[in-house]
């Protein structure tokens, strides 16, 4: 699926982009079913998993479960096959993924980061053109291999922690991607984008290496446990039965370890 020298320079500088993973047809099918559930979000703020934004920025978490079409993402061979070649194939699907219309700025953060040897990724793609000074993602090569503890990037955008905003850190790199390319890069990786106006649809999902002993195991739950508290409180759960119960084979080896974190979470949470 990827040659060498993308999954080496996913390995040195914490990102790839794979270039028409998804046709057009594919990415309007996506939008159409992305709409259809951020409409119901709007219509129903309150609802488990929707947050809009006084800035009109809307989220959906879990995406996946707000629609079986979703179920795609985890069950297509193409991606199936970058994540095998960048995580080993038998890495695994964490069972988080969301769903973001945004708006305005976001400055520099880390989507979280498990301590290393575990490799955690995003996988993400827009549902629009996203070009440069309109919202294009911007990344710091190599800020993977930062320690975690190193924060100072995370502060307003108009903040000066080293002496000129945070827009302007020294590395900063501007991805250059086209309608139906695929992203994927380390949660450890900070990244941020500027100057998008209102509509950016953005879907996103997390997959992982594939865990060793019980303390990646327990860690896995913690983190999947928070993000069910946090969105899904009702049921505690990021996925449901109807998600576990499939014949496909790529999804069956890909949550094979969530059918135990799930099943962990639930029982502690009762």
């Amino acid at each position: 699926m990827l040659s060498d020298q993308q999954k080496a320079h996913f390995r040195a500088l914490g990102f790839v982009v794979a270039p028409g993973v998804f046709t057009p047809e594919q990415i309007d099918q996506y939008a159409r079913h992305f709409n259809a559930a951020m409409d119901q979000a709007q219509d129903d703020p309150s609802a488990a998993g929707h947050r809009i934004f006084p800035d009109g920025h809307r989220v959906i978490v879990p995406l996946i479960e707000a629609d079986p079409y979703f179920y795609s993402l985890i069950d297509d061979p193409q991606i199936g096959g970058i994540a095998d070649d960048l995580l080993g194939d038998d890495c695994i699907f964490t069972g988080t993924s969301d769903g973001q219309v945004h708006s305005g700025n976001t400055n520099w953060h880390r989507d979280g980061g498990l301590p290393r040897p575990a490799i955690h990724t995003k996988f993400t793609f827009y549902l629009d053109p996203i070009t440069a000074g309109k919202g294009q993602l911007s990344v710091i090569p190599g800020s993977h291999l930062w320690p975690l503890s190193w924060k100072q990037l995370a502060k307003h955008i108009d903040d000066q922690p080293l002496g000129y905003p945070t827009a302007n850190f020294p590395g900063r790199y501007d991805l250059d991607t086209r309608l139906g390319d695929l992203i994927v890069f380390s949660t450890r990786l900070w990244h941020a984008s500027w100057g998008g106006g209102q509509i950016r649809r953005q879907i996103a999902w997390m997959m992982q290496t594939a865990i060793s002993g019980q303390t990646q195991f327990d860690q896995l739950v913690r983190g999947y446990r928070a993000m069910a508290d946090e969105w899904s409180p009702q049921t505690g759960r990021l996925v449901s039965d109807r998600f576990f119960e499939s014949d496909n084979p790529i999804r069956k080896n890909k949550i094979r370890t969530l059918v135990e974190v799930d099943r962990t979470a639930t029982a502690e949470r009762s």
